[in-house]
């Protein structure tokens, strides 16, 4: 396989330039395995079809062929990876986006339902493998984090008054951390104070 200068601008000018060099390393590896499959099978990366993704997902969780199989939620990061470097490459290249998406609510017909937690029926991303989590973010709002806050980290009990016996050795430096925590919507890792 020849070396292709078009992937290495995915990492140039694609919306992938604006997330952390983690995601970067994760989606650089996503891609070259998808690369090494696609080798394998004597496709290009420009001619790849849906039948290759779903073949690609198969070798990657369950063909006893492959020693290094993967978890659901590793094979969800290599799909999110191919998805957002064949959304872009279908904008610059004109290519087809090989990646199954989940489908509009038109476009399936209401076929392949699943009924959600709510009772409300939405569509199952037949690519998605069944044991990968899904990413669901809660917020929470300012004054219950306020309570949580006080409560756990401060001792103070629901009517504002401090717990009897209580003893916070550090509250003060603690509520200041969850406080910048929730304050900038940086995650554990990127709200690091260093000496």
């Amino acid at each position: 396989m020849l070396p292709d200068p078009r992937l290495n601008l995915f990492f140039r000018v694609s919306p992938i330039t604006g997330r952390k060099p983690r995601t970067w390393r994760r989606y650089a590896m996503a891609l070259v395995v998808w690369l090494n499959f696609l080798g394998a099978i004597g496709r290009h990366w420009a001619e790849a079809t849906q039948r290759d993704v779903e073949a690609f997902k198969d070798w990657r969780l369950t063909d006893v062929r492959n020693a290094e199989r993967v978890k659901p939620g590793s094979f969800d990061t290599d799909r999110a990876a191919l998805n957002t470097f064949y959304t872009w490459a279908s904008g610059a290249y004109a290519l087809a986006n090989p990646v199954p998406s989940v489908p509009t609510a038109e476009e399936d017909e209401r076929q392949d339902e699943v009924i959600g937690p709510d009772g409300g029926r939405r569509s199952r991303d037949g690519l998605r493998p069944a044991g990968a989590r899904r990413r669901q973010i809660k917020w929470m709002l300012r004054a219950a984090f306020e309570q949580w806050r006080d409560i756990g980290l401060r001792g103070y009990g629901f009517d504002g008054l401090r717990i009897p016996g209580w003893r916070g050795v550090n509250e003060d430096r603690d509520a200041v951390f969850v406080d910048g925590l929730y304050g900038t919507g940086l995650r554990l890792q990127e709200w690091r104070i260093t000496p």
